[in-house]
């Protein structure tokens, strides 16, 4: 792949004047050291990392505090859940080193918890129980505490309900009901509403501000399709309403992908296949706005990022039987013409993170069955 933009200059109107600049023609190119818009830059090296565990969860994020994103993979090793994590140090990862985590479920939550600048990790237990590990300075995390909760989790969450600064914590029970534990101050929790969502088969949910207040708002992906529960300041959530879009939802990502500022949701219709879009208008209220249609290419992990730095959000998907991933740019209310990026494999997750500290978003596509995972360095 190789990707240019053309800005174009004219110098109208210029006869006799001094210092009159002359027409001329700046070709911006992958590669040329400029960060530009309009720019899909991946088509650099890939760089091939083994994993010792057998893996579940890929996270990145910057672990220890040095403006450069790290990658972790959570999975299962002779003991049970375990992690290990590698460092950048700006040209490469470094070695893998222990995560030192554990608990029943290899699916870490990551987010500030005690309100100090480094990534903390919730882990759930086979118990009505999450382990919280805190992030330390140099990149590893000490611990764990013991945070108890209703029931045994199935999905859990890090958001600020109440919009006073401090995450609380949303647990999906395996009673589907979905449990609230409000933080008195970081890290320290009481117990909160809890709303039923059996009925609806909770598959998964959001939480995000919707409507233009500070409450988190619940988006919920469901069997029979997409619902919302507007939230309240005291952490519960108004009745649910549907949201409309396919019938037989599969995934949800809600993320601002228009860059005007209201939460969006794409999501992909199980009976035809495509990604559906759809755009919220700051109300809480969502509409249709597109469909990609993905052709010949299946669908697998799916993400939004802003890999071409033009303030909206691009598509990116997983292919599960082809080495590839597929980029739609987001571009004048539409979705430009695809771009593939070959892998050395089918990819099982994907996550984006600037490991370099060039101000681009770099891929980090993980191949579960493989035990490796493959960085696609952006070369602006």
């Amino acid at each position: 792949m190789r990707c240019r933009s053309i800005a174009l200059a004219l110098a109208l109107g210029c006869v006799g004047l001094v210092g009159c600049n002359e027409d001329r023609v700046v070709v911006r190119l992958c590669d040329d050291g400029f960060l530009d818009p309009d720019q899909v830059c991946l088509d650099g090296d890939p760089r091939t990392y083994p994993i010792g565990v057998d893996p579940v969860a890929l996270r990145s994020a910057d672990f220890d505090d040095d403006g450069l994103d790290d990658v972790l993979i959570a999975g299962l090793d002779v003991d049970g859940v375990a992690g290990e994590l590698r460092l950048s140090d700006g040209a490469s990862l470094g070695e893998r080193s222990d995560a030192q985590i554990y608990g029943c479920s290899a699916h870490p939550v990551t987010g500030d918890v005690d309100g100090d600048p480094h990534v903390d990790l919730l882990l759930a237990t086979c118990e009505p129980t999450l382990l919280l590990f805190h992030g330390t300075a140099a990149g590893g995390f000490t611990g764990p505490e013991t945070v108890a909760i209703p029931t045994t989790p199935k999905i859990a969450a890090l958001v600020d309900l109440e919009g006073d600064g401090d995450d609380d914590l949303c647990v999906l029970g395996d009673d589907d009901t979905l449990y609230v534990l409000l933080a008195e101050a970081p890290g320290v929790y009481i117990a909160g509403p809890a709303t039923a969502l059996s009925v609806l088969q909770p598959l998964g949910f959001a939480l995000v501000p919707v409507d233009g207040d500070r409450q988190a708002d619940l988006v919920l992906l469901g069997a029979g399709g997409l619902h919302l529960a507007r939230g309240l300041s005291d952490g519960s959530f108004a009745p649910i309403v549907e949201v409309g879009g396919p019938e037989a939802p599969i995934g949800l990502s809600a993320a601002d992908v228009d860059a005007d500022g209201f939460i969006d949701l794409l999501t992909r219709d199980g009976d035809d296949g495509d990604l559906v879009l759809l755009l919220g208008d700051g109300s809480g209220s969502f509409a249709e706005d597109g469909r990609i249609r993905l052709g010949d290419r299946s669908s697998g992990p799916l993400l939004t990022a802003d890999l071409d730095d033009d303030g909206d959000l691009d598509v990116i998907v997983g292919d599960p039987e082809e080495p590839r991933i597929t980029v739609w740019r987001r571009r004048d209310g539409d979705f430009a013409e695809p771009i593939d990026v070959t892998l050395t494999a089918p990819a099982s997750q994907l996550a984006v993170g600037d490991l370099n500290g060039d101000g681009a978003l770099d891929l980090i596509a993980a191949t579960f069955s493989e035990r490796t995972f493959t960085v696609l360095l952006a070369n602006p």
